[in-house]
């Protein structure tokens, strides 16, 4: 797989696997010309995108040609850019993404996009991130099949492998819920790094899918050390200390006999942000949650959490979760011009638990891909959606 992330990966990337004779393996594979399209190109096809992603994942690459050894046959290094003719390759993309989506079951998350390397000639690039909703079965014309991949290239999956595949994916999904549930019944029951101000809780969990892998551990030497400063939600970040789960940052007023928030990095990759400020004060009296500072704070933690993981080396897919609690009777505080705020009607329920955010690689800008839990909030409030959203460009910008 390249080692970029897949909006940056750009014509010089593409040119390096020639220059630096970039060999296939796990989680890279070179196809000289396009397929012909055939009912055996296409069940093809999607045996190559399916093992990516029933394996660790990777980056399928159309227009490389390979070496060849004495006997001719390919040896898996890139030798030359052959390119595709740019002529009808959106046409292309679009076949391969609807083969994509109706010849796999369940659907499969992945990425494409069209490269020019050279003049004229094009590379069409396509990533599928390790899936943790397989394993992946090609069905296509009452042809059923597993695949996956080794060092060696894609190879069908037998019935146990197929058991196992399933077993797998099950027990991650149930060990992240079950981790999930259990902070959040820690948090609620005041079994906190730190003691907490009184009054509603907004809770922001990153958990990186490989944190429920047994043995899951990374480098907290640089978190440990203050190299690296763990992001608080709206009260902004402090000194961080060691404890038993990781390392941990606390938001604490010196005034204050109780803390605002803190945020936790647990040994596994998985982090924790829990906050009280935002309603201290004016919004606790008046049982307001101010929406732009809510959305905010949200952004910021996320933004800079998620570097830090990645610094770390923790490994994506990660799941984000945003949980709200305490908040039945308070109203949502947002604007609706340019000069004046409202109240909208109060929210109806002690908890919110905001639908999860999948992110199946490290994202430049988290924006967009949290409006949906963002609307979530709204809605739980009465009304259709966030509108601190631009309408034109999907991304957050709120008015005043």
């Amino acid at each position: 797989m390249i080692a970029k992330e897949f909006t940056l990966i750009s014509a010089s990337d593409v040119l390096d696997l020639v220059t630096n004779s970039v060999a296939e393996g796990r989680m890279l594979e070179y196809k000289q010309t396009l397929p012909q399209w055939s009912d055996d190109d296409k069940r093809e096809f999607l045996a190559d995108v399916s093992s990516f992603g029933n394996a660790a994942g990777g980056d399928l690459i159309y227009g490389i040609e390979e070496a060849k050894d004495g006997d001719g046959k390919p040896t898996g290094v890139a030798k030359a850019i052959k390119g595709l003719s740019s002529e009808n390759l959106e046409s292309e993309i679009l076949r391969m993404e609807g083969l994509v989506r109706d010849g796999l079951a369940p659907r499969l998350q992945f990425q494409i996009k069209r490269i020019d390397v050279l003049e004229g000639n094009s590379v069409i690039l396509i990533r599928i991130p390790k899936s943790w909703t397989g394993p992946h079965m090609v069905r296509f014309k009452n042809w059923s099949r597993f695949f996956a991949r080794t060092s060696a290239g894609k190879a069908q999956l037998d019935v146990d492998e197929i058991r196992a595949a399933f077993i797998l994916s099950e027990n991650q999904r149930e060990r992240i819920e079950k981790f999930r549930n259990n902070r959040l019944l820690k948090i609620l029951a005041d079994e906190t790094p730190v003691g907490l101000l009184s009054g509603p809780r907004i809770i922001l969990h990153l958990i990186p899918l490989t944190s429920s892998n047994h043995g899951a551990s990374v480098d907290l030497a640089k978190p440990m050390s203050g190299a690296l400063e763990l992001h608080a939600l709206n009260t902004g970040p402090r000194r961080s200390r060691v404890n038993f789960d990781g390392v941990f940052a606390v938001s604490k007023n010196p005034d204050q006999p109780a803390a605002f928030g803190y945020v936790q990095l647990f040994r596994t990759g998985a982090l924790e942000a829990v906050d009280c400020g935002l309603f201290f004060g004016e919004h606790e009296a008046r049982k307001q949650l101010p929406s732009i500072s809510f959305e905010k704070g949200i952004l910021a933690a996320c933004v800079a959490n998620l570097k830090i993981l990645e610094i770390l080396e923790v490994l994506p897919p990660i799941i984000v979760s945003i949980t709200v609690h305490g908040i039945k009777g308070y109203k949502l505080l947002c604007r609706s011009d340019l000069s004046s705020f409202f109240e909208k009607s109060n929210f109806d329920r002690e908890t919110l638990m905001l639908p999860e955010i999948f992110l199946a690689e490290f994202p430049q800008d988290c924006d967009v891909l949290l409006k949906p839990a963002f609307d979530a909030l709204w809605q739980g409030a009465g009304l259709p959606r966030s509108s601190s959203f631009d309408d034109d460009t999907g991304r957050w910008k709120p008015r005043g």
